[in-house]
């Protein structure tokens, strides 16, 4: 885990981009998470929401981390958005040091040993089960069709 209380360097540090959008930083900070993101395609969405819960359950205050779910579940309707996704999310958590397992060559091996790593799991025909749900009580990304 990088050591920082800024979300734009936090921000910085997970995808190489100089700066987030508002609407990114507005949604790590402030509130509540809204129900419903409507935002133009190739807006950072996906950056957004996925940043937004890092940063609410590894360093916003306890009272935050305690009301962000232990889980963000991504459920997409095609797999080639599944991919896209799980591929940034494992970039964006391997630059974090948060990554929990190994991600080379384009190819993920999830490790469940370390509790202060955060697993990606693609739930998708054609994928290897691994043992996400043997640990409910691990943060954990799902992402699905």
């Amino acid at each position: 885990m990088i050591e920082t209380n800024n979300y734009d360097d936090f921000f910085r540090e997970a995808t190489g981009f100089d700066d987030s959008f508002p609407y990114q930083r507005k949604l790590a900070l402030e509130g509540e998470l809204p129900e419903l993101l409507d935002i133009p395609t190739g807006a950072g969405k996906t950056a957004a929401v996925v940043l937004a819960w890092l940063w609410r359950r590894c360093y916003a205050n306890e009272d935050v981390k305690k009301r962000t779910p232990r889980r963000l579940i991504y459920c997409l309707p095609m797999r080639v958005l599944v991919e896209q996704t799980r591929d940034n999310c494992l970039e964006w958590l391997k630059n974090l040091k948060l990554l929990g397992g190994e991600w080379k060559d384009n190819e993920y091996t999830p490790s469940w040993n370390d509790p202060n790593k955060i697993c990606v799991t693609v739930l998708m025909g054609g994928e290897d089960k691994d043992e996400w749900d043997h640990y409910p009580e691990r943060d954990a990304i799902i992402i699905g069709t």
